[in-house]
């Protein structure tokens, strides 16, 4: 049967999952990814006066990343999606890039005008279903130029996935990582820098039909001091507190500073700012009358710093 052709399942037509497009977008109330017309949120949705910029996540129940963390795809693994991965390691490896439209990774631009508006904020994405737990940095137009996401797995992961690519990314083998870890594109060709992936692995603990599929939650600590954010994806089985599993999945914690989620390192700093810790700094495209990115600097002094070398800005603190 050709891929993506429609098929007869009990006297109704089905689709496969790939090609599977639902109405669900990555944002709050917003349908960002999906809608021919979407509604795009404005980055004070993530930075508002008083609440926003000491530590913000952006976040949706059942929503997955914005990126196919599953572009290698095993056709094996994919038909016992509801039972366990096999052998102890994740199946076969095919060489095929999988565009999985479950993914948020789709319509591409739309992806990027939700990654921009949520970088303007320095925000994190908290994505989280029945997917696989990973974290790593999102790219637009290159690698690493937007923010962080942490995707936390499901307590009962029913729709596993995995991240086992054939060949190593573009930045060749890494020292003390696995091949799945560094930067590639997903089967839509969008950028990402994976850090750390749970992928599902039949292990030796039951019920397997739960604990085969790399379940878990996902825990992010905010020091609100020092603007780090300290992200963890641990086991169903294991915990903080627990006294003999107390560890979670390999690749984490991970740390993260806030001024990081906005992506490429800075080109130069504008004039330094004195700051009291509860300030809002908006840097504001003088041409466009754009807002570049809004932050709360810790209390001191602070220098906005500058992306772009072509554009003059304009400073407002409130």
């Amino acid at each position: 049967q050709p891929a993506g052709a429609a098929r007869r399942d009990r006297g109704t037509v089905r689709r496969p999952r790939e090609t599977v497009i639902p109405v669900r977008g990555i944002l709050p109330g917003r349908n960002t990814s999906r809608l021919p017309r979407p509604q795009q949120p404005s980055v004070c949705r993530f930075a508002p006066p008083r609440l926003g910029c000491h530590g913000i996540a952006v976040a949706r129940r059942k929503a997955p990343p914005v990126i196919g963390l599953r572009p290698f795809q095993d056709r094996n693994f994919v038909r016992r999606a509801n039972g366990i991965a096999v052998d102890g390691k994740p199946a076969g490896i095919v060489r095929c890039p999988v565009a999985d439209f479950d993914s948020n990774g789709w319509p591409q631009n739309k992806r990027n005008q939700a990654l921009t508006s949520m970088r303007k904020a320095f925000a994190i994405h908290l994505a989280g279903d029945q997917h696989l737990g990973s974290t790593g940095k999102y790219g637009i137009d290159q690698f690493d130029d937007a923010g962080y996401w942490v995707a936390t797995p499901a307590i009962s992961n029913l729709w596993p996935r995995r991240w086992f690519p054939a060949a190593y990314g573009a930045d060749g083998p890494l020292p003390g990582k696995n091949r799945n870890i560094g930067k590639y594109e997903d089967g839509f060709g969008n950028k990402i820098d994976v850090m750390a992936v749970a992928n599902p692995y039949d292990i030796d603990r039951e019920p397997g039909k739960i604990y085969d599929k790399a379940p878990g939650y996902a825990i992010l600590d905010f020091d609100v001091t020092n603007r780090t954010i300290t992200a963890a994806v641990w086991p169903r089985w294991s915990g903080p507190d627990a006294t003999d599993t107390n560890e979670p999945y390999p690749g984490w914690p991970i740390i993260i500073h806030q001024e990081d989620n906005y992506g490429p390192h800075p080109l130069t700093y504008l004039d330094s700012l004195h700051v009291n810790g509860e300030q809002l700094v908006k840097v504001i495209d003088a041409r466009t009358q754009e807002l570049v990115y809004a932050l709360r600097p810790v209390a001191g002094t602070f220098r906005p710093p500058v992306y772009d070398t072509s554009r003059t800005y304009q400073v407002i603190v409130e």
